[in-house]
Parts: C-alpha cells; sequence; structure tokens
C-alpha cells in the first residue's frame, strides 16, 4: 500500500487528487492501493442522500464562519472536517466481488485498532458506520465505489474543535455526542501522532504486509493545472518529498527511475 501525508489540502483538491488516483486504478495505469492521510481547512460535506434540515444553520452562516460546504457522491450525510482531524482516503481495489460493507467495517477495525495502542476502548455499533466510544462517536466513515475501486473514506477527531458540530446533526443522527481521542486519552493526541498509529493497521487490514510511506505537501492550489494522469504519476512516482507539512515542494537534482517530468507548478523554490 502507498501511504501519502498531504498535510492540510483544501477539499476540492484532495477530491481531485482522489478521482486523479481512482481513474489511474481502474484503467489500469498503475495497480497499487493508496491511502490519502490528510487534514482539510473548514468543510461541511453533504453526501447523495443527505438531508438538508440536519445542516441546522444557514449556509450564510457556514460561511461567515468561515466553512465551505460541498455536496459530495460518497455515502453517508453531512459531517464536517477541519483543523486537528485526521482524514483518510483509501483508494483500494475490492475485487472481483466488491463488498462495500467490509470495506467500512475493515477501516472500522483499523481505526478501532489504532485506539486501543492509546489505551482507549473504541467499537463499531450494529446499524450504524463508524467509530464509537464511552463518550460518543469518535470517528466518522464515507465511502464511494465505482469499478471496484474504492473513494473517499474515514475522519478522526483528534484534537478537533467539537464547536463546528454544533451546526449540523453529524450523519444525521441527532441524540449521540461526538468527542475526540484527546478527550478520550487525556491528553493531547495530534493529528501526526494518529497518522503513525493509523498506518499499520491500515495495510493490515487491507491486506498489505506493509505499507510505503512518504510525505507530501501541498500548497494552495498545487493540484490544479494538470490532467488527471499526470497527478496521477506523479503521486505514484513519489515525486513529492518535503518533510515539513507546511513545507513547498521541492525539485531533486535529477529524476527518479520512471519519474515524469514536472510541471511547471512542480519547479519551485524550496524553503530549506
Amino acid at each position: 500500500m502507498r501511504t501519502r501525508w498531504l498535510g492540510r489540502l483544501a477539499y476540492e483538491e484532495a477530491w481531485d487528487l482522489q478521482r486523479a488516483i481512482h481513474e489511474g486504478r481502474v484503467t489500469g495505469r498503475h495497480d497499487d492501493d493508496y491511502l490519502l492521510l490528510l487534514e482539510h481547512p473548514p468543510v461541511f460535506t453533504v453526501g447523495r442522500f443527505g438531508d438538508g434540515s440536519n445542516l441546522v444553520v444557514s449556509e450564510e452562516m457556514v460561511a461567515a464562519r468561515g466553512a465551505e460546504l460541498h455536496h459530495v457522491d460518497r455515502g453517508g450525510d453531512i459531517t464536517f472536517h477541519g483543523p486537528g482531524q485526521l482524514v483518510g482516503y483509501p483508494i483500494v481495489h475490492l475485487g472481483d466481488k466488491p463488498d462495500v460493507v467490509k470495506h467500512v467495517r475493515r477501516m472500522e477495525e483499523a481505526l478501532i485498532g489504532a485506539l486501543d495502542d492509546l489505551g482507549i476502548e473504541a467499537w463499531a455499533e450494529a446499524g450504524f458506520t463508524g467509530v464509537w466510544t464511552e463518550r460518543g462517536k469518535v470517528a466518522a466513515i464515507g465511502v464511494k465505489t465505482s469499478r471496484r475501486v474504492t473513494m473517499h473514506g474515514f475522519a478522526i477527531n483528534c484534537t478537533t474543535d467539537l464547536g463546528w458540530f454544533d451546526l449540523i446533526n453529524p450523519c444525521g443522527i441527532t441524540d449521540r455526542a461526538v468527542t475526540t481521542v484527546s478527550d478520550l486519552a487525556g491528553r493531547r493526541v495530534s493529528v501526526e501522532e494518529m497518522v503513525g498509529l493509523v498506518i499499520p493497521h491500515a495495510a493490515r487490514v487491507f491486506g498489505h504486509e506493509d505499507s510505503e510511506v512518504q510525505e507530501a505537501a501541498y500548497t494552495r492550489g498545487a493540484g490544479r493545472g494538470t490532467d488527471e494522469f499526470e497527478v496521477d504519476r506523479l503521486v505514484a512516482c513519489g515525486t513529492f518529498s518535503p518533510e515539513a507539512r507546511d513545507s513547498v515542494q521541492i525539485t531533486v537534482k535529477g529524476r527518479l527511475p520512471g519519474e515524469p517530468e514536472k510541471p511547471e507548478w512542480m519547479k519551485v523554490r524550496a524553503t530549506m
């Protein structure tokens, strides 16, 4: 499994990147499973079956609070993504007999395993998706499957400002609380710490012995202006290599074997 930590990335850019990798997988341009791990700036997303009444404030108020609102092609209802929340997008092939429910259960299992590493008891609940604890829901899940390859995925609250959830009925549920990993652990658990915990469990549940991990920090707009195949190849070849989450892309002297020519937006000066 190829795992990429993308830092903080605008929702639409991450969506573009998912579609690029998905297209490469279903067309045979590459045969790798991917796990994209990232944070988003504040954004509410509404799934295909979302009920508009679960946004309990006006869209104008959402904008005034500095958040975006997007209607997306995953399952599920409305949820929030924002700073302090680890978002994971597994783009994996489900085989000849795709089982979406099993895919969801695998994500739940990976997150439950990561929480167990922190000494936090968590579980999946019958009739619901996501991961639950004695203090409420700590992770949400919503997916799309097209041509046997998945998109979208999970979001687990690490240090998230839970006040954002007051603006919605999360996942359409009105009578259950939400919580954070930090509240459950009794200490601050950063997104970066959670990344390290989730990766081995995700590789295991998706049937991989290990995960090739690279950090890939984007700047705003970096994912624009390229066709889908170019983005796919750049990610697959590990072109993105800065170590700092807020750094810019760097142009490495020479190229990796099989690495494509970099587009103009990649040829920028690095801050070292």
